[in-house]
């Protein structure tokens, strides 16, 4: 029988948690290694919305099956996870935990680990910490049956957000005033190291920009509009993973990162949607974890020449040829300023709380 979850009633129960935890942070409960292992794992953004959104459901209706996702689950306790999280768990961590679990979508459970009917351990997940993020869910959710132990697990998640959310205002905070020291030979190896963290393209997608940003310069009229990671073709107009205008909003380029192997679909699909969209020329970026080969360089003659014939130059580099290109070329280019682009567009392009934190802690080691 499907269970129902009163929305208003979910952001009242978070409400309260939040109150009693800046009040009196909690410091420990019966999932304490669950959680910190999901607050802090590398990829498990979809993984620390499915635990709130658990513990929300269950604090709000003590009916719910705790490891449902989907009303069409085969459960007793099957309720919709999916709208919970995007109209109650979504916003409260927007408004009240200062985005500390990420903002970028708000539709969280829309991606792969959330699209199951429910949590087990048969679900496909990455390798590495996204697989033991669910195993630990799926070994200590199920003993959450008391409504005490509901409370005391959500009230510690909180208490968590709580203090993530401090450490990062105060990493931004010093952030301004730690650039300064930088030079150039730092950053380039600061954007290098970024690189090999990949964070799931957000790594290549941030340098990339920044080096658009140096590269044309607003004051020239141009504007360079980074989208989201794994969100492409969200918005109607756009071209690519990065959009480069000119004067009067007029397509200069369209810009495609791939920081995994590229597929001949890929590439072909991509082509096809930066000349749908009027971009006059495209530029793939092959990050790090792509693979350069024989067969890679194949696809893009194949679609190199289909596209000569339309009129839209195709052109692939590595991310590493740009910034050679970018540092001997730049190099007086102020690097602090470098660094003030590069955290804007964090802003720009909804970095995650984990990319943010690993870009505030690497800077404080200036």
């Amino acid at each position: 029988m499907e269970q129902t979850i009163n929305h208003a009633e979910a952001m009242r129960v978070l409400r309260d948690s939040l109150k009693r935890c800046k009040t009196d942070p909690s410091t420990d409960c019966k999932m304490k290694l669950a959680i910190d292992f999901i607050l802090t794992g590398k990829n498990c953004l979809t993984y620390r919305y499915i635990l709130m959104t658990a513990l929300t459901a269950k604090a709000t209706n003590d009916g719910i099956d705790i490891l449902s996702l989907q009303a069409s689950d085969n459960s007793a306790g099957a309720y919709d996870a999916r709208s919970l999280c995007s109209h109650v768990v979504f916003p409260f961590q927007r408004d009240f935990l200062n985005n500390v679990l990420d903002g970028s979508n708000e539709d969280p459970l829309v991606n792969n680990p959330g699209r199951n009917s429910r949590i087990q351990k048969s679900n496909k997940a990455a390798p590495g910490d996204p697989s033991k993020a669910l195993n630990l869910l799926c070994d200590y959710l199920p003993t959450i049956i008391a409504a005490s132990d509901t409370q005391s697990c959500l009230d510690y998640l909180i208490s968590q957000c709580l203090s993530q959310a401090e450490l990062m205002e105060t990493q931004a905070a010093s952030f301004s005033s730690t650039i300064t020291s930088a030079d150039i030979f730092y950053i380039r190896k600061f954007m290098s190291d970024l690189l090999d963290q990949n964070f799931g393209g957000a790594a290549l997608l941030l340098v990339v920009t920044s080096v658009l940003d140096v590269l044309f310069f607003q004051s020239l009229g141009y504007q360079i509009v980074p989208h989201p990671v794994n969100q492409a073709g969200s918005s109607g107009k756009q071209m690519g993973d990065i959009d480069v205008y000119k004067q009067d909003s007029k397509p200069f380029l369209a810009l495609e990162l791939k920081d995994k192997p590229f597929t001949a679909a890929e590439v072909a699909k991509a082509a096809k949607t930066a000349f749908d969209h009027n971009a006059p020329s495209m530029l793939f970026i092959a990050g790090r974890a792509s693979t350069i080969s024989d067969e890679l360089y194949r696809y893009f003659y194949e679609t190199k020449k289909e596209y000569e014939r339309k009129g839209m130059p195709i052109g692939i580099m590595t991310i590493d040829a740009l910034l050679d290109y970018f540092f001997t070329t730049h190099y007086e280019i102020n690097a602090s300023h470098v660094f003030q682009l590069m955290d804007k567009t964090m802003e720009d392009i909804h970095a995650t709380p984990e990319v943010m934190s690993w870009v505030y802690r690497k800077v404080e080691e200036l």
